[in-house]
């Protein structure tokens, strides 16, 4: 199952696991090292939300201490 996520103009898809023991898990196909889990879909998708994010920040952060430029592209 699928779905997808906006944080801010962006757009994410969400790979979503029904898991045998119970809740879902979830990954961003975007950002491979966004994954998470939750009790219902709801609870899932609000978690989803704080990976991505986070990995977001974690990766700008990384950028800017390793002294990489960092260029806006729109598509």
């Amino acid at each position: 199952m699928k779905t997808t996520h906006k944080e801010g103009d962006r757009e994410f898809t969400i790979s979503i696991q029904k898991e045998s023991e119970g809740g879902y898990s979830g990954q961003c196909l975007e950002i491979p090292g966004a994954i998470s889990q939750g009790e219902t879909l709801s609870e899932l998708k609000d978690n989803m939300r704080e990976a991505i994010q986070l990995s977001l920040e974690y990766l700008k952060d990384k950028a800017k201490s390793e002294n990489k430029k960092i260029v806006k592209i729109s598509a």
